[in-house]
């Protein structure tokens, strides 16, 4: 009580000043965190995309694979490997023919057309001198008893060639195979074709002399495939075998769809974006 503010006395002295500031802005009262599902949401600082602008990349990628799963086929017929001679032995799971046939069957590696046929005319001999070994042409691995041996047919009788004629082939897109394992040898060439034995064209496999020749052929229904070899310029050596290869190739209805498919995601990436 006996405390006075002696600035009461005199209204002089007292002096006037602004209200200050406050240090610090003052805080809301604190209130625990609370979690589960009755937490109250936070607002969030990321841009809201709208729904209708989503991008889902996963569901996105399970339509294309989808489309392409569907719409790629399967692959169009035989796997056939030939093994020509038999002075190294038969190559495991190889049709070997070391003499000429007639409408031989011809198993196919991947089990899908069983009633492929092959004729051969103008074999002579089997030989394997200078052997090369094993080696892999289109893909396909050759065991040295395929590639170190092979037949001949190199006389005037013939005119020096051997003929090979595939039957019931299915239809559709191949890759032939010719290779010649002999490694002391200067040429080896041949001709393979489609059709009939008279729509035979100029040689077409180059040099394949301890080497291979592969040719991209288009099959159609009751189509044969042939394949002349001939000499080569030093009537030595031959032919030690032969793969047809079947090629994946895409419907034009299938390759549209997958077009439209990548398209459309793309466009989806490009709007989540904006």
């Amino acid at each position: 009580a006996w405390i006075r503010d002696f600035s009461c006395r005199n209204p002089h002295n007292r002096q006037t000043k602004p209200p200050s500031q406050p240090l610090f802005p003052p805080q809301p009262p604190f209130s625990p965190v609370r979690s589960g599902p009755n937490a109250p949401s936070k607002p969030s600082r990321q841009k809201q995309i709208p729904s209708s602008k989503t991008m889902k990349p996963h569901s996105s990628l399970a339509l294309v694979t989808a489309l392409s799963v569907l719409v790629m086929p399967a692959a169009p017929a035989a796997l056939l490997v030939i093994d020509l001679g038999a002075n190294s032995g038969s190559a495991a799971g190889w049709d070997v023919f070391s003499s000429s046939v007639t409408d031989a069957a011809v198993t196919d590696q991947n089990a899908v057309d069983n009633d492929v046929t092959l004729s051969i005319t103008g074999i002579l001999g089997n030989n394997n001198p200078s052997p090369a070994g094993a080696t892999t042409v289109d893909g396909v691995t050759v065991p040295l008893e395929a590639n170190n041996d092979y037949v001949w047919g190199d006389n005037q009788g013939n005119g020096g060639s051997i003929l090979f004629e595939f039957k019931n082939l299915d239809a559709g897109s191949y890759n032939v195979s010719v290779f010649a394992g002999r490694t002391n040898d200067a040429n080896q060439e041949g001709t393979i074709w489609i059709g009939a034995i008279g729509d035979e064209p100029a040689q077409n496999t180059g040099n394949f002399a301890n080497s291979s020749s592969t040719l991209a052929v288009s099959i159609g229904a009751s189509d044969s495939l042939f394949y002349r070899h001939s000499p080569g310029t030093d009537w030595v050596g031959g032919t030690s075998g032969i793969i047809v290869n079947p090629v994946l190739v895409p419907e034009p209805s299938a390759a549209v769809l997958l077009s439209i498919a990548g398209l459309g995601l793309l466009r989806r990436r490009r709007v989540c974006r904006g």
